[in-house]
């Protein structure tokens, strides 16, 4: 509980943070391929977490995921669907991560 909540408030700042003026695909997508240990690429890098650490059941992922590695499902979710990056970016993270890792019902 205590690791959702801590995601759902990385989320609330960096989204409603005074930095960013846009918040859609087409930002996050720009930050993601930032160059690594840069202010973009970490920016990528800690708002995809947050996202997926407020998924809680709506995804299934490996219970030791790498933030990388969140990171990389992202970018490659919005290379193959540039039609979608109009949407805003928590929302497209959402989608990433539970394309990649789908719960079996």
């Amino acid at each position: 509980m205590y690791r959702k909540l801590i995601g759902a408030a990385v989320v609330w700042v960096v989204a409603c943070g005074p930095v960013v003026a846009e918040n859609d695909g087409h930002f996050l997508l720009a930050m993601c391929l930032k160059q690594p240990r840069t202010f973009g690429s970490g920016y990528c890098i800690r708002y995809a977490a947050g996202v997926s650490d407020t998924l809680g059941s709506t995804m299934c992922a490996p219970t030791r995921i790498k933030n990388i590695q969140i990171k990389d499902i992202v970018v490659r979710y919005l290379q193959a669907h540039p039609e979608t990056r109009d949407r805003a970016a928590i929302d497209l993270v959402g989608d990433a991560l539970i394309e990649a890792y789908p719960c079996q019902r």
